[in-house]
């Protein structure tokens, strides 16, 4: 995994699954931008409407907080996450979570 691959990231204490974009992966923890993995697609529908309700955040995480970090990737025809709000929205990947 690298900069900027979308990945969702499962966690412990408290437990959440973060979706998004990562930014930097060290010993350390990791640098995400993203969402909780539950809003994903009050996410995608805003970009339809006029209000905005999830508001993307660049996090820190410890290490030690981190139970496993998943690529977001198309499974069969079950496409990933990031491809489905590209979809729906016509936006390209990277103007995603800004």
């Amino acid at each position: 995994m690298q900069a900027n691959d979308f990945v969702i990231a499962h966690l412990t204490e408290p437990k959440e699954q973060i979706w998004g974009r990562l930014i930097e992966l060290s010993p350390t923890g990791l640098i995400i931008r993203g969402i909780d993995l539950k809003q994903t697609d009050t996410y995608k529908y805003q970009f339809r409407g006029e209000e905005q309700r999830v508001f993307p955040q660049t996090l820190f995480v410890p290490m030690r907080r981190v139970v496993q970090i998943a690529m977001d990737e198309s499974v069969d025809d079950f496409p990933a996450i990031v491809m489905g709000i590209c979809d729906y929205t016509n936006l390209a990947p990277e103007d995603l979570l800004k």
